[in-house]
């Protein structure tokens, strides 16, 4: 029985040698230790920075692991952490200045309106970042917000589940919610024209539902997922073709704007 124990023991210390470093995570690494020494950033009571270490262990024990798509979700997490703890720093530093300046002398209020400023800029600066992440999720702008259609990500005739192209941008979508609680989704479910409409209805609800239970997985706040399915209605390409009936076997997922809830069902 001990043999059999030294055994497995050196097997573990073998496969742990054998790990390869992700050049992700070393990058993500150095991003936090610049981080620490950021003189702007309360080190101590920085929740993000506290929150990004742990996912930065977490994507070291999925690369152990071999498990690619959670090395890409808890660095993409950690990587959006570390951002918004310099930004939130500069914010603060911007709050602490204005406050300052608005108790000095009437001849400071320029300086004060500049302060202001920075606040302003600072908070630009952060929803610039929030635009950028979007964009590197292939997200579209519409008029009801930012839609990520899971790009080429469908599903198979009848089916509801995800495949690893959908989970892998999923990751990074759940990564950019946590990181952004000000942001809610609406998934919407679709189907194509085959068969009776009720069952077309029923899937594509399961496929609203799938894209859910995988977000809420990840750690988004179900309070904040809006679900809504179609059927076959609101196709994007003609159900006439294979191709097209595929195209329409999708879940469209829209990152609302700021703070804003989402827009009721239409009559």
């Amino acid at each position: 029985m001990q043999r059999i124990s030294l055994f497995v023991v050196v097997l573990l210390a073998l496969a742990c040698a054998n790990t390869k470093p992700n050049p992700e995570i070393e990058r993500v690494k150095r991003s936090y230790n610049a981080a620490l020494e950021d003189p702007l950033i309360d080190v101590k009571n920085s929740l993000q920075l506290l929150e990004a270490e742990k996912d930065i262990q977490a994507a070291e024990q999925a690369n152990r692991d071999r498990d690619e798509t959670l090395v890409a979700h808890y660095t993409y997490l950690a990587d959006t952490r570390i951002r918004i703890a310099h930004l939130t720093a500069e914010t603060q530093a911007a709050n602490r200045k204005a406050r300052e300046l608005a108790q000095q002398r009437p001849s400071l209020r320029l300086e004060a309106r500049t302060a202001e400023a920075d606040v302003a800029t600072a908070t630009a600066l952060k929803y610039e970042a929030q635009a950028r992440e979007l964009d590197e999720l292939e997200a579209r702008q519409t008029e009801r917000g930012d839609v990520l259609a899971l790009g080429g990500v469908h599903f198979d005739f009848n089916q509801t589940e995800l495949k690893p192209e959908a989970t892998r941008k999923l990751s990074r979508l759940a990564g950019f919610l946590i990181a952004n609680p000000n942001r809610d989704v609406l998934v919407e479910g679709y189907a194509d024209a085959i068969g009776p409409e009720s069952a077309n209805e029923t899937v594509s609800r399961e496929r609203a539902e799938a894209v859910e239970r995988y977000l809420v997985a990840n750690g988004v706040n179900p309070a904040r997922i809006t679900t809504r399915w179609h059927g076959s209605l609101g196709p994007v390409e003609a159900n006439s073709s294979a191709d097209g009936r595929t195209m329409n076997r999708r879940a469209q997922v829209t990152v609302l704007p700021p703070n804003v809830a989402a827009p009721p069902p239409a009559p």
